[in-house]
């Protein structure tokens, strides 16, 4: 079996075990479950009724109509209220990083999964299968996202101790899939809208330890913004030096080399 082959074999498994839920935040998942109450309901009774053979039923998991409810929800949910409450916290202890997923989100997900019960103290179908399957597919998720953020916080270890952009290390997504085995389409889904709780008791998204191809521009930006401190070379809001000066500072101070067009853009960037 080549190479490609077993890329687009994994990617097919990743499909498989997490199907629609993947790149959905917790508070996306909520909206989702509450409007797919009823949905599920008469799924299941006006297609299986009480029967109890459990292999012979379609899993409304898998069915169009929970495909376009997971669509319907995707980025409904404003970046501030991701913030609020941050899915995985992170803790340093005496042997490094350790990640934990926030059991209030578990605990809210939960309650919502038990509603997926026949009022008369009967289960429905549903819970059987739909509920064992979303529980299944999210606890994947959550696994992945849990490894993410560890392998992303012990590259950037420097970086959670400092705060300094400038300590930021070139970590792109190609680095994930090269640790996690699995395609930059899936790490982007795995990643989206990530809230992280690091140790300084800061809340960002895990994206903002990937800096990527933006770790120059952040960088440059940052130094720029540090140079206007001094007041040799930045005062009144007035730079008292040439873009053709700045080079050699910036490169002499934060070792950071780019030519002189580019200084203009940094400018215009911390405006």
């Amino acid at each position: 079996m080549t190479l490609i082959m077993k890329m687009s074999l994994r990617q097919e498994n990743v499909h498989r075990v997490c199907g629609p839920l993947l790149g959905l935040s917790p508070l996306e998942l909520e909206v989702l479950l509450d409007q797919s109450f009823e949905e599920v309901r008469s799924f299941y009774e006006e297609n299986h009724g009480l029967n109890k053979n459990l292999e012979k039923r379609q899993n409304y998991f898998f069915a169009k109509s929970f495909l376009d409810g997971c669509k319907s929800v995707t980025g409904k949910i404003s970046r501030e209220k991701h913030l609020e409450t941050p899915q995985i916290f992170v803790e340093m202890g005496e042997k490094g990083y350790s990640t934990k997923y926030n059991p209030q989100i578990n605990q809210r997900i939960a309650e919502k999964l038990a509603q997926f019960k026949r009022t008369n103290g009967n289960k429905v179908p549903a819970d059987k299968i739909f509920s064992k399957q979303f529980t299944q597919n999210r606890n994947w998720i959550i696994e992945q996202q849990l490894a993410i953020v560890k392998y992303l916080c012990d590259l950037q270890e420097i970086y959670l101790q400092t705060g300094n952009l400038l300590d930021l290390k070139p970590v792109n997504q190609q680095n994930i899939v090269e640790h996690i085995n699995y395609s930059a389409s899936s790490v982007c889904r795995l990643i989206k809208n990530l809230s992280t709780k690091i140790p300084s008791g800061r809340v960002i998204f895990a994206y903002e330890l990937i800096p990527g191809a933006k770790e120059t521009n952040q960088k440059g930006t940052y130094a720029l913004m540090r140079l206007k401190e001094d007041q040799t070379l930045y005062e009144n809001g007035r730079w008292k030096v040439s873009d053709r000066e700045l080079v050699p500072i910036l490169e002499n101070r934060f070792g950071i080399q780019v030519a002189r067009r580019t200084i203009s853009k940094y400018k215009r960037m911390t405006k």
